[in-house]
């Protein structure tokens, strides 16, 4: 069982993490690309440096969250185009902007 102070420390580490990543998205990364292309390459870049300062890729949950966000924008982005199977979803809308639905999705997996 886990002392108080472990899992204290855990929790610490976390909220900062997150916190890193909220300036970071409120500052750079896809917010402020969100009207280009290339959000998906941002979006990428942002999840690695999360993952790296988590734990530094040493157990598959780096892996994971950029293979489930990959995922849930993939899925994003062919409910409003559909073009291949998607491996998620199963709805669909037409009228939401695409960028911002990879976004949304990249979004909605990370936090």
């Amino acid at each position: 069982m886990r002392s108080n102070l472990t899992v204290v420390s855990c929790a610490v580490r976390r909220l900062v993490v997150m916190l890193g990543l909220c300036l970071r998205l409120a500052t750079t990364s896809a917010y402020a690309q969100a009207e280009r292309p290339d959000v998906i390459a941002a979006w990428n870049s942002l999840a690695h440096d999360v993952a790296v300062a988590e734990d530094q890729f040493l157990t598959f949950k780096g892996q994971r969250a950029l293979a489930m966000m990959h995922l849930a924008m993939h899925d994003a982005l062919n409910a409003i185009v559909p073009v291949y199977q998607t491996y998620a979803y199963e709805g669909g809308s037409g009228l939401a902007h695409p960028i911002a639905a990879t976004a949304q999705g990249a979004y909605d997996v990370l936090l």
